[in-house]
């Protein structure tokens, strides 16, 4: 339950509620100018200035995340969102610290706190819509289930107003469903959206390292490293022999020189 207006979040609480509870990045002192900058994001009215959070990293912006817990339980009952969601929401910053550390960009922990994405269940869901729908999300968590899924997107409904729901992912690449076979979770996933017709690229983009966002993408969650350090071999995760099935065909398609893509799908549901 939020906390009575007037009250605090402890430090503690603060923690806890990010999912952050005895990390060692709870320990260190946050710096003001860095608070003063979150702060700034989290009261804006539209996204953040450009440029206001380039030169964070990770490793600053954490220690100050604890101190605007309470601003952003308030920000959520300015907006109507129900404390249990704001609850879940936050939790994400300590579930993608445990998973990806420094690969987790600063921008995406503010956009917790702002309550931009929100927790419906298995999924996020942005709250404000784009162009094209509000963008869909995958956090860790629990098995990528056609019925979780479904809930989560009732969920969404029931909290945002029902509308378009679009997802941009790698999870969406017809390469992922082809190479899993069509009873895996993501081909499963996948299905559930359609085709944009208006996403349709000849090839992808490429950045000056010669790689795509999908292909970065694959690296920081399938494998949680740049992808340079993927195919350097650092580490023993997804080597030749070792890792998942899905670290083993990724690996076999960037060495024969294939990229993997982030198409964008429309959610139509299960498809009978």
């Amino acid at each position: 339950m939020s906390p009575p207006a007037g009250t605090t979040t402890t430090p503690s609480e603060a923690w806890s509620l990010l999912g952050m509870a005895g990390r060692p990045e709870t320990l260190r002192p946050a710096a003001p100018a860095v608070v003063a900058t979150l702060r700034e994001a989290l009261e804006a009215e539209g996204p953040p200035a450009p440029g206001l959070l380039d030169h964070l990293g990770t490793a600053a912006v954490l220690p100050a995340l604890g101190a605007l817990v309470p601003e952003a339980r308030s920000r959520g009952r300015r907006l109507g969102v129900p404390d249990p969601v704001v609850v879940a929401t936050l939790a994400d910053v300590g579930r993608k610290v445990a998973h990806y550390g420094d690969l987790v960009e600063p921008g995406w922990f503010v956009g917790l706190l702002r309550l931009d994405v929100v927790a419906v269940g298995r999924l996020q869901v942005e709250r404000v819509p784009g162009a094209a729908g509000r963008a869909v999300h995958v956090p860790e968590g629990a098995p990528l289930t056609t019925e979780a899924v479904v809930d989560a997107v009732r969920h969404a409904d029931a909290l945002l107003g029902p509308g378009p729901l679009v997802c941009t992912s790698w999870l969406l690449d017809p390469w992922v469903g082809r190479a899993l076979g069509p009873a895996s979770r993501i081909a499963r996933f996948a299905a559930l959206f359609a085709p944009d017709g208006d996403d349709v690229a000849a090839e992808p983009e490429v950045d000056a390292d010669g790689w795509t966002s999908g292909d970065h993408a694959v690296a920081r969650f399938v494998f949680r490293r740049p992808v340079g350090d993927v195919l350097a071999g650092a580490g023993t995760t997804g080597g030749e022999r070792g890792g998942t099935r899905l670290q083993r065909l990724a690996l076999e398609r960037w060495r024969h020189g294939h990229h993997v893509t982030e198409p964008r799908g429309r959610w139509r549901g299960p498809v009978t």
